[in-house]
């Protein structure tokens, strides 16, 4: 499952959210383009460090293959994978459920 900005409190283990963190048009020597670099941050949580690593490798391949496709009105120039940052969430119920998360970075240029 994938979510913008938050998952349901209830929803099971793995998904994945996602935000918009900058957004800007880009320049060029002549003037503005209808380029724009968009950094978007996905949150991959799972139950398992192993779950978590194949969810990560699964969103790295699903957009290595975006680079010249069209998303609805946008071309896509670039995608790029600029940071990674693992985690591991202690449950607060005192139990061994712990939570592995991963937050990933990723700069598209399309065009607007």
């Amino acid at each position: 499952n994938i979510f913008p900005d938050a998952a349901p409190e209830d929803i099971a283990k793995p998904y994945i959210t996602y935000q918009v963190t900058s957004e800007l048009g880009a320049p060029f020597q002549l003037g503005v383009t209808s380029l724009v670099e968009t950094d978007i941050q996905f949150s991959v949580w799972a139950a398992t460090g192993e779950s978590r690593s194949a969810i990560k490798a699964a969103v790295r391949i699903f957009f290595d293959g975006k680079i010249r496709q069209t998303f609805g009105s946008s071309f896509c120039q670039s995608v790029r994978n600029t940071n990674n940052i693992d985690t591991v969430e202690n449950p607060d119920d005192g139990s061994q459920n712990f939570s592995y998360g991963c937050f990933m970075d990723f700069k598209f240029w399309h065009s607007r």
